[in-house]
């Protein structure tokens, strides 16, 4: 009898044990926030979970604002507490047109260090400074910098002067002063570092609002090479572009889509970049069908269809399946996962390449999100962000 009731209570520890580790995994599938609309409840899609606003008062008739509500398994048991924000119905007309890209910096990015042979020997003012790879550069001697010949040409000018630096590091200004070098090369004084002001490339327009001509493209922010932080936009512009050509992606080789900028139209001014993109103001509207932004709790697995640009110019629609969605998408953008399963796609690309960064995808009428990175391991799937995230830049 003993021995019977050791293994009845081991059972029902082994019992308790799994239900406890499936209510925690339950509750970590669930976001810490969600948009409503005008009703008191919602399903999350593709799953047996339901959200309700906490009290008595529905979404509608607290007029906006933010709330509560209450994560429940089959609408009895308990998950988590979330926030929710209302928010109107949101139509964007849909992108898929490639476009150019030239930013400019706010500031100047640390790139990398050479030391200045002088004749006493080799030193490097940077460095003995504390300057780091990846600091933003804001001001010489009180002098705003706009161009990497900047930094050489106010340095230079100093006459070996003590010079002071402003800086950002971390989002934290930092001041500091330095001595410059006599290069013994050329006989101009030198800080011993490399910097950069811009970055250039090809992607592809997401939405924009019909109202406003308020855009957001390529689903993912542009990093600098060198430092792989994010580089802080002060200004830029896109331009028409025709994808002339195509690299085809195979496993472990990214593709990558070949194009001709067409510097003299001038489609839309840059406000920002972003970890989901960059954002900005179109001033000649691409043409596309208007459409409303699904709420990721709607997103489910199934096929859908992917817009994204056509060799030779304008925009191509394919087949795609959507296999995976994260509700729980702290601090990332990769929320969805999509395979390509249209063999022309297939056949010409090789999968999801270079240059399809934006691309926006659609299911049951709405736009659900956009594509950002590709599987290096298989390029016929990749990684996609929430249309509501990529919204919150312009909204």
């Amino acid at each position: 009898m003993k021995k019977k009731m050791t293994v009845i209570f081991l059972s029902a520890l082994f019992v308790l044990g799994a239900l406890a580790g499936a209510w925690f995994y339950l509750r970590g599938t669930v976001a810490d926030e969600y948009y409503v609309r005008d009703k008191s409840e919602f399903e999350i899609a593709g799953s047996s979970i339901s959200v309700r606003v906490d009290g008595e008062a529905t979404a509608a008739s607290l007029g906006g604002g933010s709330f509560t509500g209450t994560a429940r398994l089959f609408g009895v048991i308990p998950l988590k507490t979330v926030k929710l924000r209302q928010v109107p119905e949101n139509s964007v007309v849909i992108g898929g047109d490639a476009f150019g890209l030239k930013m400019y910096t706010n500031g100047l990015i640390v790139v990398g260090f050479s030391d200045v042979k002088t004749e006493r020997g080799s030193r490097n003012p940077a460095l003995e400074a504390g300057i780091e790879k990846g600091d933003l550069l804001k001001t010489v001697n009180g002098v705003r910098l706009a161009k990497n010949s900047d930094v050489a040409s106010l340095i230079n000018a100093s006459g070996g002067a003590e010079a002071t630096l402003v800086l950002e590091r971390s989002g934290e200004r930092m001041t500091v002063t330095l001595s410059p070098a006599l290069s013994a090369e050329d006989g101009k004084y030198k800080l011993g570092m490399w910097v950069r002001d811009s970055a250039a490339g090809i992607g592809t327009v997401s939405f924009y609002e019909p109202e406003t001509g308020l855009f957001v493209g390529l689903g993912h922010g542009i990093y600098d090479t060198d430092t792989e932080t994010l580089m802080p936009a002060a200004k830029g512009e896109i331009v028409k572009t025709t994808i002339t050509g195509v690299k085809r992606g195979e496993k472990g080789s990214p593709g990558e889509l070949y194009g001709v900028f067409d510097q003299e139209t001038v489609i839309g001014e840059l406000h920002g970049n972003s970890a989901l993109g960059v954002y900005g103001k179109l001033t000649n509207a691409v043409a596309g069908e208007e459409l409303p932004i699904a709420l990721k709790q709607e997103i489910e697995v199934g096929d859908a269809k992917l817009i994204t640009p056509a060799i030779g110019g304008g925009k191509a629609e394919y087949d795609v399946r959507i296999t995976s969605v994260v509700n729980d998408d702290r601090g990332s953008g990769r929320n969805m996962i999509i395979k390509i399963t249209d063999e022309k796609l297939l056949e010409l690309t090789g999968g999801i390449v270079q240059g399809m960064s934006g691309s926006p995808i659609v299911r049951d009428g709405k736009i659900v999100g956009a594509v950002t990175h590709v599987l290096v391991n298989d390029p016929t799937c990749g990684y996609a962000v929430f249309a509501e995230r990529m919204y919150e830049l312009i909204g």
